[in-house]
């Protein structure tokens, strides 16, 4: 985890930069956002350029601290207001996106470089069960034997039964 040190000169830059309105209401960022909407603020450490979200930002001028994972009660992913934010875990935040429906699933098949199909996945370990090498294997389906590793050892694809 990341430590980072805010200046004065941060801090009003930063808070320039959040629509503060009443509070209970969401406090919007006003500056760049990600593709998925969360305030991304610029900060320069140590002489290297770092970009931090900035709801990480608004719960570090807050609280004092940053935890691991920075989450929003209010599931509005441009929102600093303190009141807003709390700390959680991996865990916590992964249920959270599945609860709000932005979680991606990108296991299998699904994801962008994946080269191989269930099918072929399930084949591969039956091949690896039935004696078949994982470099003869790897050969016939034009992967890594050491990716054939992984396929066995269900390191990768850990969900297809």
């Amino acid at each position: 985890m990341k430590k980072f040190c805010l200046t004065v000169s941060d801090r009003i830059r930063f808070w320039k930069k959040v629509d503060c309105g009443e509070v209970n209401d969401c406090w919007e960022w006003s500056g760049n956002r990600s593709i998925k909407g969360y305030g991304m603020f610029y900060l320069c450490q140590n002489g290297k350029d770092t970009t931090v979200r900035a709801s990480r930002v608004a719960f570090l001028c807050e609280y004092g601290y940053l935890p691991q994972y920075v989450l929003h009660k209010c599931s509005n992913p441009c929102c600093c207001n303190p009141k807003h934010l709390f700390a959680g875990a991996q865990s916590e935040n992964i249920l959270q996106s599945v609860q709000e429906g932005s979680h991606v699933d990108n296991r299998g098949e699904k994801h962008g470089r994946c080269r191989l199909t269930a099918n072929k996945v399930r084949r591969i370990r039956e091949l690896y069960a039935q004696g078949y090498t994982q470099r003869i294997i790897a050969a016939r389906f034009k992967v890594s034997r050491s990716y054939v590793s992984m396929l066995c050892s269900k390191k990768n694809w850990k969900h297809l039964i």
